[in-house]
């Protein structure tokens, strides 16, 4: 399993096939598109997700997210909207 770690400045579109965590100092403009992601510092653009997205403590997210599974910590902050479970149960 392939993961990678951006604890840095990021403009741009993020394509990813494995797991992605934002650190605490990150701050990212632009859209997430991986298998799973953890969040933890500043995002501002949509995520997509084809597993899990799970936003923690701590973590800012500006955007908007599609995941088949979503989890919030307590003290994350999040300024959008969800679409979340399985591709098939999702209107068009």
């Amino acid at each position: 399993m392939n993961s990678l770690l951006i604890d840095g400045e990021v403009e741009g579109t993020i394509d990813s096939t494995g797991t992605l965590t934002i650190g605490e100092h990150a701050r990212i403009r632009g859209e997430i598109r991986t298998k799973s992601v953890k969040v933890r510092g500043t995002v501002e653009g949509n995520i997509f997700v084809t597993e899990r997205c799970e936003l923690q403590a701590g973590c800012t997210l500006r955007g908007d997210i599609e995941a088949p599974r979503l989890m919030v910590d307590e003290n994350a902050t999040f300024l959008g909207s969800a679409k979340v479970g399985t591709g098939k149960s999702l209107p068009v």
